[in-house]
């Protein structure tokens, strides 16, 4: 049937014994929510403080497991998305806001559901799609600083990221390896790590960087599609869109 695994053959089975272990990722528990909706609220108060517009201002917070660091994206955000959300006056005077395990717009808006409506299309047409990397929580708007750890908590997601996840799983692999016992280990269900970047080949040609060069540049280390080609000797490899007005992105 579709999606299942590869066949595997096993002999010698004797007086074999099998161990199935799961390894799933909890909900992110009460107490961390509370204190991550804390960081979010100072963060909004400090942003609006001393405005006069501040009780007709809304935030977008996308929330994201504390251990990725993206120093300064929310500027980098800002300048992406301010003009498509700022679109028929929908969301105005935007400030952007950062912290640890979070990012956010707050600006002036008037309704809080076309607000949300609006970032996910602002998203789909900056960036080339609307979905979000499997550990990052889903949008959520605060208009009400008070009000941040029961939004927090609408769209609360797992406590570890996947990354985290297949290293616990390889530490125990690791740990079952040494056990005389064992003869073989298989893990499935792992999602395989991938990495995006939509570029502007008009931009990228204004660099002088082509195709030919970009791949003379790095040795063959990876195993990307045919038509796409690693630059600058990064791990990461560009793959042309058929839109072309996609600015350079790079997704972690």
């Amino acid at each position: 049937p579709r999606g299942a695994g590869p066949i595997q053959f096993f002999s010698g089975f004797g007086d074999t014994a099998a161990l199935m272990v799961t390894v799933a990722r909890p909900k992110e528990s009460d107490v961390v929510i509370s204190l991550r909706a804390r960081a979010i609220a100072d963060a909004i108060r400090q942003t609006r403080g001393g405005l006069p517009d501040a009780n007709q201002r809304a935030t977008v917070i996308v929330p994201f497991p504390i251990s990725v660091h993206l120093p300064r994206f929310g500027e980098t955000a800002r300048g992406d998305l301010s003009p498509c959300l700022g679109r028929d006056g929908l969301f105005t005077s935007i400030k952007s806001i950062d912290g640890d395990g979070f990012v956010g717009l707050d600006g002036v808006a008037s309704f809080d559901s076309a607000l949300q409506s609006r970032v996910m299309q602002c998203v789909r047409e900056e960036y080339g799609t609307a979905s979000f990397d499997p550990d990052v929580w889903s949008p959520v708007v605060i208009r009400n600083p008070a009000d941040a750890e029961a939004r927090l908590k609408s769209v609360a997601s797992d406590k570890y990221s996947f990354r985290e996840l297949s290293d616990f799983v390889d530490l125990i692999r690791r740990g079952l390896t040494g056990v005389p016992e064992v003869s073989k280990i298989l893990i499935s269900g792992d999602l395989p790590q991938q990495i995006n970047i939509e570029y502007s080949q008009v931009k990228l040609a204004a660099y002088g960087i082509t195709r030919a060069s970009s791949r003379s540049l790095a040795p063959a280390t990876l195993s990307p599609p045919a038509e796409c080609w690693r630059p600058m000797a990064r791990t990461s490899w560009c793959c042309p869109r058929a839109n072309s007005k996609a600015r350079r992105r790079s997704a972690t």
